[in-house]
């Protein structure tokens, strides 16, 4: 079965429609995954007293975080390209254009949809405040 993908959060104009095929849910599971190692990792690093550490140590728990949010971001971004068949330019738009909080939406967006739960694609986009 195929589903509408919004993508007006990504800076295009245009639906892509995509299979819920079984290894596009596959694909989904993993990006969820590394999104909850993510806020697992982050919570962990939030509860740090970081005034009781040394230099040497904030330093390597910052290092460490920054380099899993790195590592993180490209994964969602080889997915979203993966898995909604962007070119290279509209990979690049869609970094230019969402924020993190606004990826992470997107992304449990697009894994809702693959896996069959209906998503508020309004819920990811930037609202007009000229309407509100």
């Amino acid at each position: 079965m195929s589903v509408r993908i919004n993508t007006k959060a990504l800076g295009l104009k245009k639906p892509i429609f995509i299979e819920q095929s079984v290894r596009n849910v596959k694909l989904a599971n993993e990006i969820m995954n590394k999104m909850l190692k993510l806020g697992i990792e982050e919570e962990k690093v939030e509860a740090i007293n970081f005034e009781e550490l040394d230099e040497k140590d904030t330093t390597e728990k910052i290092l460490e975080i920054n380099t899993l949010e790195a590592s993180y971001i490209d994964d969602a971004f080889s997915f979203l390209q993966e898995i909604l068949k962007l070119s290279n330019k509209e990979k690049e738009l869609a970094e230019s254009t969402l924020t993190m909080e606004k990826l992470g939406e997107y992304l449990n967006y697009v894994v809702m949809r693959v896996k069959g739960i209906s998503g508020n694609p309004e819920a990811i986009t930037e609202k007009d405040p000229k309407k509100d």
